[in-house]
């Protein structure tokens, strides 16, 4: 079911708008390129960690297949509230953050 959050389902004057994604990155004075294999992209990934500016890699992937993993779709806790059950979620939420590393 579509929310309305993907491109594709939004009402547009025509065609579907498409956006360069690269050419965007490097107008805001980063660097980045496209993709298109797994080689490909360990290859831009080797460059981008070697790079002093931040770096943005696209590879177009097909957005309705999912790996073994699933996806998480993680949604903020307000960090202040009236609500003790929100505040104690917030402080559950920050621990859970705090473990979290990224799989490089």
């Amino acid at each position: 079911m579509p929310f309305n959050n993907m491109l594709v389902d939004c009402r547009t004057a025509g065609e579907p708008v498409s956006v360069d994604f690269v050419a965007h990155a490097k107008a805001m004075g980063a660097q980045g390129e496209m993709v298109t294999s797994i080689s490909g992209l360990e290859a831009a990934l080797k460059r981008a960690r070697s790079s002093e500016r931040t770096y943005l890699i696209e590879m177009k992937v097909d957005p309705d297949s999912w790996t073994g993993g699933g996806a998480f779709w993680e949604v903020a806790v307000p960090e202040v509230s009236d609500r003790p059950a929100v505040n104690e979620a917030r402080i559950v939420a920050d621990r859970g953050r705090a473990r979290q590393r990224i799989g490089w």
